[in-house]
């Protein structure tokens, strides 16, 4: 049975490591993205962060698009963000057969 859970993304590998930015997670549900959480930069520096946003979708399971970057709502940190895409998925989550 699946479940909504949220992971890690990876590192980088070689080459890309040594710049890096911070990682976000990604909410899955039967091995699909639902949505991801990622720190959003500010302007084109790359150690510089205005904080951490969201953006989720799934229209097979109800979840409509949302960006809180195209918004200009930011997180202060990664769990607020997770907590915020966790609330708005589960408010429009429908598993298949509820639909």
């Amino acid at each position: 049975m699946s479940r909504l859970s949220w992971r890690k993304q990876p590192n980088e590998k070689g080459l890309r490591a040594i710049g890096q930015s911070p990682r976000g997670f990604e909410m899955r549900y039967a091995g699909e993205t639902i949505a991801s959480v990622y720190p959003h930069p500010k302007g084109w520096g790359a150690y510089d962060y205005e904080g951490w946003g969201f953006s989720a979708r799934a229209d097979e399971y109800g979840v409509p698009h949302i960006n809180s970057g195209l918004e200009k709502k930011f997180f202060k940190t990664a769990e607020e963000a997770k907590k915020a895409a966790d609330a708005y998925v589960r408010k429009h989550f429908k598993k298949e057969n509820q639909q």
